[in-house]
């Protein structure tokens, strides 16, 4: 077989052959994340866009906490069942903003936060979670509802009590023998 005869007729732009290739046909709707490892600067990223701190994944995790800094610097990888749990924590938080804006649709919506981890366990005790993700939701909830009023979680004061106005009880004393 012999090859076609050249010719020096230029060809078309569009004829002319390329080395890329045609983008892939895909039926999935979203995009799926890289399977590849994941960085340190990644990892950082994650945990801090999820409000999470070292100390809480670790515990979450299972593991020192000095591992968890370890990812968190890039200086050792982080393991590919790390990747799935936060891709686990990442879809459960966006679960929570949703639910969160939806919540807060509305005249003047309002939400509260909490200071300290001892705050949001008080009001919330069945939840896992430091009050720092909930800061980070209660932040995303606030981009997705411009007009909504974020205020600080104030626990309930007890009413004072009214002076009695019985005498306090006596108290009595007793005396200790002195030593010679």
């Amino acid at each position: 077989m012999t090859k076609p005869p050249t010719s020096n007729i230029p060809l078309p732009e569009a004829w002319r052959p390329t080395r890329e290739r045609a983008p892939r046909r895909t039926t999935a709707k979203r995009r799926r994340r890289p399977s590849g490892p994941v960085t340190g600067a990644e990892f950082k990223v994650i945990r801090e866009t999820l409000g999470l701190t070292t100390r809480w994944l670790a515990d979450h995790l299972q593991r020192p906490e000095r591992t968890v800094q370890r990812w968190d610097s890039g200086a050792t990888p982080v393991p590919e069942w790390v990747r799935e749990q936060m891709s686990q924590l990442q879809t459960l938080t966006a679960e929570h903003v949703r639910a969160g804006a939806a919540a807060c649709t509305g005249r003047a919506p309002r939400i509260w936060t909490y200071r300290t981890d001892t705050e949001f366990r008080h009001h919330h005790p069945e939840v896992d979670w430091p009050a720092s993700w909930h800061r980070a939701v209660v932040a995303r909830i606030a981009e997705q509802v411009p007009e909504l009023v974020i205020d600080f979680w104030v626990p309930k004061q007890q009413p004072p009590t009214s002076p009695s106005t019985e005498p306090p009880p006596a108290r009595s004393r007793v005396r200790r023998a002195r030593k010679p």
